[in-house]
């Protein structure tokens, strides 16, 4: 069974000779226990091709080291990291942000919104620094709940209120 295992909200920069400003790209996996870095990796096989940075992503990386470069491009990245646990679904996932976001990727941001509404925890990496090979970032949690979107309202009105969310 094939399950989506990353979210792509490209950015402004030209994706594979095309600028797909706030689309949404799902990349699949074929089942739950797939690494996420296997199944960017089998994407970046057809895609991305122009991006050297990112075409020497293999599967020995962590995933989130990956989702950083991708982020450093301009994209937004989610991470679905449902996972079963005896018998039950947790759904639960992890975004990784650009430093600035575009209007389309705000917009894209609140489809996502619907497409994650069955989620329980949602956490955002952002306002990620690499200094001297280290990864610093801040992060919001929405902790576990019914809710778990409303922590993508709060990250908007908190960028928004920075300047960071128009460019």
């Amino acid at each position: 069974m094939k399950i989506v295992k990353l979210f792509i909200i490209h950015g402004k920069e030209a994706v594979d000779g095309v600028i797909k400003d706030g689309s949404i790209t799902e990349i699949e996996g074929d089942n739950w226990q797939e690494n996420h870095i296997i199944s960017l990796c089998y994407y970046l096989k057809d895609h991305y091709k122009d991006q050297p940075l990112l075409q020497q992503i293999t599967y020995t990386h962590q995933i989130e080291g990956a989702c950083v470069l991708f982020a450093k491009h301009g994209d937004v990245i989610f991470l679905n990291r449902t996972m079963i646990y005896h018998q039950s679904l947790e759904k639960s996932g992890t975004f990784i942000m650009p430093d600035d976001l575009t209007p389309a990727q705000q917009e894209s941001l609140l489809l996502m919104k619907e497409m994650l509404k069955d989620f329980q925890r949602i956490n955002i990496c952002y306002d990620i620094e690499i200094e001297d090979g280290i990864i610093n970032n801040a992060w919001l949690d929405s902790g576990y709940t019914k809710d778990a979107t409303k922590v993508i309202d709060t990250y908007l009105q908190q960028q928004a209120s920075k300047g960071k969310t128009t460019k």
